[in-house]
């Protein structure tokens, strides 16, 4: 048995390239190479543009997809700054 880090679910909306809702992989909290952000920066402070590595303590890629969703739902759920009423 291979001696791997337990997956710490979480569930996502994911609205591209269709509307879904996802299981998805949540990074490890005591990571000490990321600290829980699951991605650190490489390159020194004053680098133009530094880049960003995920880490290994998750798998960003790893998606299952639970609830396909309309299309028209996504639309619906568009942030707007008008008053509900």
């Amino acid at each position: 048995m291979r001696n791997r880090p337990r997956r710490r679910l979480r569930l996502r909306f994911l609205s591209w390239p269709n509307p879904r809702l996802v299981l998805t992989d949540t990074p490890r909290p005591g990571c000490p190479h990321c600290r829980g952000q699951g991605w650190f920066w490489s390159g020194h402070p004053g680098a133009e543009e530094p880049d960003m590595f995920p880490c290994d303590c998750w798998n960003y890629s790893d998606v299952q997809t639970l609830v396909r969703l309309p299309r028209f739902w996504a639309r619906r759920q568009a942030v707007s700054d008008e008053p509900p009423f």
